[in-house]
């Protein structure tokens, strides 16, 4: 269950709240084998196991993000399903039954402990996923018995170690070709038919539960190389946050965590200093440093990335950038990676990196110290909700300057964040405008830049009118629309249906 929840949100599509639907399928099949009536017969359950297992590896490399999600989560809950009906069977008498749900229990425990505390330190990437993957094959032995005659044994061990290393290296050469060759499943039938033939090859199997499983694991082994598109790995690591990493196509560093871009720099020394994707001078950010960049003293951002921000930096300005995970700041001022900051900020001059919650840490500084505070923490699936209460708010108004501002990174494929901020600045008696360009033109993506939506908050409307003359829109808050606090908070409302 967690391992799929990781590599749904990292690996496929980074859906907020996505841990309900695992959570609620796991329940549910301890509700049906802990119930008078079993719906499925051990058969069915094999067969939709191994059909599974089959099909879902196999979107992964060819399917789009919602069947692979569908097929992921099917799977799992047959999966589920079978390993807890065989914990059913194994219940001891009613005598037993504590020390019984207690060892259930503690399993579990376990398995969270891997998952979110050995994995983390063990794996550079999301391997426990596939690592369960191959364990709910190898669990299939439950209901299939394999036993050949002692003569065919050494002939059955050759098959059950050949077949699946055959598997696995026709597969990374078939991906490794496509992924020179920058040919994915949408462009060439030749690389669908290619991937599929191993799982074709494994299905047959099914019946050996040894090769079925280790030609399982020969796959997950072999997808592992891909990536998926021709960029060349330069920096990878994994902790507590999740997987980051720093890749490099066309002239470009590319900064990811898990699959989305959160920072890209030109590597040209003429254009290195340019923003790019979201950041970018064509967008609403870029027309709010163009209002009050030459105006500004005192600059705090929250989510450092791959320090983009820095390139809006001007002599005599002091920077603080507040970035929870270590790793990120290790990337951000590796100029063999990237150089933002140490572009803007030679020798680290006027530049400050504090590690930390930034809520926690902004506290901390002075008060009305800041000329703007921008909160660049709300891409991707996570959104760190703490940092968009009504008792935030009042924090970062403490620490702005008269007549500061405040801007809001609320880009997001999923969620729709404006309304959130709109009531969140009517809570606090202020003013806000907005400005998405969701539909950059040629030329803006040819530059670099991406869809981007960014909030702007004030005292007052007079610091917002140079925004308002260039297309940004002033928020109108909804009477049903709830701010949000340390004690509550909808994300389920801001769903883009």
């Amino acid at each position: 269950m967690m391992g799929l929840t990781t590599f749904v949100t990292t690996d496929v599509a980074p859906v907020p709240l996505f841990w309900v639907l695992p959570l609620l399928l796991y329940l549910v099949t301890f509700i049906l084998v802990f119930s008078n009536r079993q719906l499925f017969s051990d058969s069915t359950i094999d067969r939709i196991v191994v059909f599974g297992l089959t099909t879902s590896v196999c979107a992964s490399i060819l399917g789009g993000a919602l069947w692979t999600i569908l097929l992921h989560l099917t799977t799992f809950f047959f999966v589920a399903l079978n390993c807890h009906l065989r914990l059913v069977r194994l219940r001891p008498q009613a005598s037993e039954l504590t020390s019984f749900y207690l060892w259930m229990s503690l399993g579990g425990a376990l398995g969270g402990l891997f998952n979110g505390v050995v994995a983390p330190i063990c794996f550079s990437r999301a391997f426990e996923y596939p690592i369960a993957l191959v364990a709910a094959a190898i669990c299939r032995a439950v209901y299939i018995k394999n036993t050949p005659p002692h003569a065919r044994r050494t002939r059955e061990l050759l098959l059950d170690i050949g077949i699946p290393l055959g598997l696995g290296s026709f597969l990374a050469v078939v991906l490794l070709f496509g992924q020179h060759h920058n040919v994915d499943a949408e462009q060439s039938p030749w690389f669908v038919i290619g991937a599929a033939v191993p799982f074709l090859i494994i299905f047959t199997t099914r019946f050996q539960v040894k090769r079925f499983a280790l030609g399982m694991g020969a796959i997950l082994l072999a997808m592992s190389l891909y990536t998926g598109n021709v960029r060349t790995s330069l920096d990878s690591e994994r902790n507590f946050f999740g997987v980051i990493g720093v890749t490099e196509e066309a002239g470009r560093h590319f900064f990811l965590h898990g699959n989305i871009i959160h920072g890209v720099q030109m590597l040209d020394p003429a254009k290195r200093r340019e923003p790019m994707a979201y950041h970018h001078r064509f967008g609403p950010l870029g027309e709010v440093f163009e209002t009050y960049g030459d105006k500004l003293q005192n600059v705090a951002v929250v989510g450092l990335g791959a320090g983009s921000m820095a390139a809006y930096a001007q002599p005599n300005q002091e920077w603080v950038f507040y970035e929870i995970n270590p790793a990120v700041v290790r990337v951000a001022e590796d100029p063999k990676l990237f150089t933002y900051l140490s572009d803007a900020f030679p020798g680290g001059k006027n530049l400050q990196i504090l590690i930390g919650d930034a809520r926690l840490r902004i506290h901390e500084s002075k008060d009305a110290s800041f000329s703007l505070i921008a909160l660049d923490a709300f891409s991707s699936d996570a959104v760190p909700v703490h940092l968009l209460t009504r008792e935030a708010l009042e924090l970062y108004r403490k620490k702005l300057a008269p007549g500061g501002v405040l801007v809001f990174n609320v880009s997001n494929r999923f969620l729709n964040l404006v309304p959130v901020m709109a009531a969140l600045a009517r809570s606090g008696d202020m003013t806000a405008v907005a400005k998405a360009a969701l539909s950059p033109t040629k030329e803006q993506s040819d530059a670099g830049m991406t869809p981007s939506s960014w909030v702007v908050m004030a005292e007052s409307p007079a610091p917002l009118e140079p925004l308002t003359k260039r297309g940004f829109r002033t928020l109108a808050p909804r009477e049903q629309d709830r701010p949000w606090t340390d004690d509550y908070s909808n994300i389920i409302s801001a769903y883009q249906l």
